[in-house]
């Protein structure tokens, strides 16, 4: 009889351990999560009067947060006044709450100038710290696009005037060519988001033009200005090949290739040349003839780098030759080549090099590389 008392006193004790278990598994621990603040800025521009900040509480456990300004500082970051000002309180209701501050609080006004501030708040006896930069931006924005000397293309300068909080009275917009120029007012009105028209061709390659924006709102005013290089409207393709003494060799400059002058038919266009001086010996002569429909005028150093399409396609080839016998790494010729009665192709070929070992004819070649 014993024993069962025992047994049923060791199944009872048992059944109360795993109970006391289970309830320890399943227990919900809690923690206080103290507090939080997040400040938001909605900007401040040169053309603006004032910033305002916004206190996000999550937790809606803060009453107020006292405000300071620690110091501010230029477009270099040089220190303009490091004396401690008291700016206030923000109240929070239900979590969230705001302050403005003027340019005269803060103490800037001017592009890139910051102001470095403070915030402090209490909680469950605690003190909780965060900071916050405000920075002058510009108010306005001009996007150019890449201009190039190109016929009858007409490009668009975007520009916008666009203050955080304050209205725009009014925009200007003046252009001048070259730094030493002298700023033309162009015809108005324009709105606070606008563009203007600029057709490469009115400039010549390598002309800046200097884009001035003046936004006015109230008493302020900001000026902002963005240089606009005219490119030349350059051949986007480039090929290299070398002209040798191989026999029947010709190259299509259409087709980027190799040709044979006996099946190509007009598709090749030029082919090595060489021959020794006639009187008197001396170096090997080395060159190119083009042949078919090709033609070719004598170009300058800029007419390569520039490869101005517009220029290059507007070259009178009413005196081309056909004949070049006598090359020098660095010449620079015009082309234009056709198959058939097909359109033209136009482009720009340089000598990057003439090899002519000891002077002996079938070892002499002429790498070229073209733009078309």
């Amino acid at each position: 009889m014993k024993k069962y008392i025992i047994l049923s006193v060791g199944i009872a004790f048992s059944l109360f351990m795993t109970a006391c278990q289970k309830d320890e598994a399943n227990k919900v621990d809690f923690y206080n999560l103290g507090t939080e603040f997040l400040i938001s800025s909605d900007g401040l521009t040169s053309l603006d009067n004032s910033a305002t900040v916004t206190i996000d509480n999550q937790q809606k456990n803060l009453s107020s947060l006292s405000v300071t300004l620690l110091n501010n500082s230029d477009e270099d970051g040089n220190v303009l006044s490091d004396s401690q000002k008291d700016l206030g309180t923000i109240d929070l209701t239900d979590g969230s709450g705001s302050m403005t501050l003027t340019n005269a609080d803060l103490g800037i006004s001017k592009i890139d100038y910051s102001a470095s501030l403070q915030f402090v708040g209490s909680y469950d006896g605690k003190t909780i710290t965060r900071y916050k930069t405000i920075t002058v931006a510009d108010p306005i924005s001009i996007e150019a696009p890449d201009i190039t000397h190109r016929t009858d293309t007409v490009f668009h300068v975007l520009f916008s005037v666009e203050p955080v909080t304050e209205t725009v009275d009014g925009v200007t917009v003046e252009t001048k060519v070259g730094s030493a120029g002298t700023y033309a007012a162009l015809t108005g009105p324009f709105n606070t988001t606008d563009s203007i028209e600029v057709k490469g061709t009115d400039y010549n390659v390598g002309d800046t033009i200097f884009v001035k924006v003046t936004g006015t709102a109230g008493t302020k005013s900001a000026t902002s200005v963005a240089k606009v290089p005219i490119a030349p409207y350059s051949f986007s393709n480039v090929e290299t090949f070398t002209l040798d003494t191989t026999s029947n060799q010709a190259y299509d400059l259409m087709k980027t290739r190799y040709v044979n002058t006996t099946a190509a038919g007009d598709s090749a266009d030029v082919q090595f040349t060489a021959a020794y001086p006639v009187v008197g010996g001396g170096p090997v002569h080395v060159g190119f003839n083009a042949l078919n429909n090709a033609q070719l005028v004598k170009g300058s150093a800029d007419d390569y780098t520039n490869a101005d399409m517009a220029a290059i396609e507007a070259t009178d080839f009413s005196g081309s030759t056909t004949s070049a016998p006598d090359v020098a790494a660095g010449d620079v010729y015009i082309f234009r080549t056709k198959r058939g009665t097909g359109d033209y192709m136009y482009g720009v070929l340089k000598v990057t090099a003439v090899n002519k070992p000891q002077g002996i004819l079938e070892d002499s070649s002429i790498e070229i590389e073209y733009k078309y």
